[in-house]
């Protein structure tokens, strides 16, 4: 998956994962097909030609083949090396493994449990890769639908190739060579994008049926009405009361109060 067109395709794995269980196994299937570790000396040449300075690759190795990459760093290897790998235990814009190559190149990480795996791939999707796409390889479906669950990417490849899997030619996904981030990468879709995205679709939109109006509820809340409200409405009757006892009281006063208030409310 990695080693297919030197690892250009944005769904490539940038690092993997592995189970110590599994370690040694996994090791040796990766050097079966052409894997070569590095260590020492020539992981530190690599790392500096990978990223010259922090969080920066290198444009320069992007789509070049694993034995040209080793050369370019002066690290030597056999002439049927497809892919340099280095193990780490890190993750950050200065672990140039870590970030996105773009070619050959990825990280090896190493946990004891799933709980671990999750909070590693979780750091490597953070630095880089919100949204975008990853890959499982295990025969526990409920493991699988964990991640799927739990981890923020668009898309989740479960026991196939993360490179052309995600791109949708070992799997049913959308075939798209361009694959939305979704909200969790800031994008406006998470689909694989095709045609469909970039047509407009218009709407024609008939009537059909009229608003109706809901009718007062029986046991509706009646509004009340705040302190100030009452206050004024106590005060206007306390004068017409004072009032009524005295020979002040005429049709003009009683209307002149009246008026007031209804101007109030």
């Amino acid at each position: 998956s990695k080693t297919f067109d030197n690892g250009t395709i944005c769904a490539t794995e940038q690092a993997i994962v592995i189970d110590q269980n599994i370690k040694e196994m996994a090791i040796r299937e990766l050097k079966n097909n052409g894997a070569y570790f590095l260590e020492g000396i020539e992981k530190e040449k690599v790392a500096k030609l990978i990223s010259p300075s922090p969080g920066k690759l290198n444009p320069k190795i992007v789509g070049r083949p694993a034995t040209k990459i080793a050369a370019m760093a002066g690290v030597d290897v056999p002439d049927d090396t497809r892919l340099l790998i280095a193990e780490e235990d890190r993750v950050g814009k200065d672990v140039p493994f870590s970030l996105e190559k773009l070619s050959p190149i990825f990280a090896l990480y190493t946990v004891d449990n799933v709980e671990r795996a999750k909070e590693q791939c979780l750091e490597l999707l953070n630095l880089g890769g919100r949204g975008h796409s990853l890959a499982i390889h295990t025969n526990d479906d409920q493991i699988a639908r964990m991640f799927g669950e739990e981890m923020p990417v668009s898309r989740l490849m479960v026991n196939t190739l993360s490179s052309i899997g995600a791109v949708g030619a070992t799997t049913n996904l959308k075939p798209s060579l361009t694959l939305g981030c979704g909200s969790y990468g800031g994008n406006i879709t998470s689909d694989n994008i095709t045609t469909r995205h970039l047509i407009n679709i218009k709407r024609l939109a008939y009537g059909v049926k009229e608003v109706k109006i809901p009718k007062p509820s029986a046991t509706a809340p009646r509004k009340e009405k705040n302190s100030k409200e009452e206050n004024d409405v106590e005060k206007v009757i306390s004068e017409v009361l004072k009032k009524v006892d005295t020979d002040e009281v005429d049709a003009q006063t009683v209307s002149a109060i009246v008026s007031k208030v209804l101007q109030k409310y």
